[in-house]
């Protein structure tokens, strides 16, 4: 479908999104308030609420990582979705430290490839898209939620049934655009601050950088071969 380097370059766009980093911080620890995900963890950010951050630690714990023990005590509530975990001083620090540890990191890589990438590729698959840059699309929204919501907002509005093999091109230059629009209008004010991941897509878009030709420019932060390899 595209290169190992092409699947780096688009993940590298997301963790930007999430980290503010290139190849994402395994150790960056979020609680915004009124992000109905509460506290994120990690370099595409596992949020508690989806049940991610549970999974995460469970396996970690379950390996045994630096921190492992440290952690145990958390993994319930965790597990149970406790927001008081978001004002835990102690569990936040936990968190910052066991992200650099080479075990956490590979726990993060497999959640994050299983949970996310893998399903962007199956969607990918179904449509027999091959464009790096319509991957970096879909798993961007597989992060960062709803890809079945404006999904079905694109079908509805542009005529598109099902999984049919519609024009590649065409149906991500929707997407980008009514992604934008929903996050711009939603009723939750945190998603208004998050349409600059659309309009950073928009940007590969206009110059039809649909392989992901490096170097790239995201955020400000200049994506190049030597970075990601």
């Amino acid at each position: 479908m595209f290169t190992e380097l092409q699947k780096k370059t688009a993940q590298a766009i997301v963790q930007i999104f999430e980290t503010s980093k290139i190849k994402g911080d395994y150790s960056a620890v979020t609680v915004m308030a009124g992000d109905s995900g509460h506290i994120s963890y990690g370099k595409a950010q596992a949020s508690l609420m989806s049940g991610n951050l549970g999974k995460l630690l469970k396996e970690y714990i379950t390996i045994g990582g630096d921190y492992a023990s440290e952690l145990s005590p958390y993994l319930l509530r965790a597990i149970d979705m406790d927001i008081s975990l978001d004002d835990d001083k102690k569990f936040n620090l936990l968190l910052k430290q066991a992200g650099h540890d080479k075990i956490m990191q590979e726990c993060q890589d497999a959640l994050f490839e299983v949970g996310f990438w893998l399903p962007a590729m199956r969607i990918m698959s179904l449509r027999n898209y091959k464009f790096a840059l319509s991957a970096a699309v879909i798993y961007d929204s597989r992060i960062h939620g709803a890809w079945g919501v404006v999904r079905d907002i694109v079908n509805t509005k542009h005529g598109y049934t099902g999984y049919e093999n519609t024009a590649e091109t065409q149906y991500i230059q929707h997407y980008v655009s009514e992604r934008e629009h929903w996050l711009a209008n939603h009723k939750n004010p945190i998603l208004h601050k998050t349409v600059y991941r659309m309009q950073e897509f928009e940007k590969l878009l206009a110059v039809n950088n649909w392989d992901l030709v490096l170097p790239i420019t995201v955020r400000g932060l200049k994506i190049i071969e030597d970075v990601l390899v």
